[in-house]
């Protein structure tokens, strides 16, 4: 059940984190904006703006969702991260970082750390991952209920 939670509250976290991209694209005011890394080619084929949009919302959620899950799962199973406090978090996140740039970003022609998508794209994705890591926190704290 605790990884449940972490997927919900990750979720929300990562919405409340894509916010201002999701009314920037409403508005039409922003391109490439920092808080969600840009997926504008999968394989060969480039992607519309819309495209772009949509398939970096959904991995940017994905990513929070696997966050929040994982670490819940992590606690769970009394894996080091067991007290829930910002240093955790944070640790937490930056092993997650790790994980998303040098496994997953490789396995989905993101390149090393999604270099091909962009120079400042590994950037990106440490303070993505410390903003998930800072709102599971808060979320934790204010929804004490999800705390296993």
């Amino acid at each position: 059940m605790e990884i449940i939670n972490g997927i919900f509250l990750g979720a929300v976290v990562g919405l409340i984190i894509a916010l201002p991209v999701i009314i920037s694209e409403i508005f039409r005011r922003g391109k490439n904006l920092p808080l969600i890394v840009d997926i504008e080619t999968i394989g060969d084929k480039k992607n519309t703006p819309m495209e772009v949009f949509v398939m970096s919302l959904l991995a940017h959620e994905a990513m929070a969702m696997l966050f929040g899950g994982l670490y819940m799962g992590l606690v769970d199973a009394g894996i080091y991260f067991h007290d829930f406090t910002a240093r955790s978090l944070a640790t937490y996140a930056f092993l997650f970082w790790i994980l998303i740039g040098a496994i997953v970003c490789p396995l989905i022609s993101l390149g090393f750390f999604g270099r091909r998508e962009g120079r400042w794209v590994w950037l990106e994705l440490l303070i993505a991952h410390h903003l998930f890591g800072l709102g599971l926190w808060f979320a934790i704290r204010l929804f004490p209920v999800f705390i296993p």
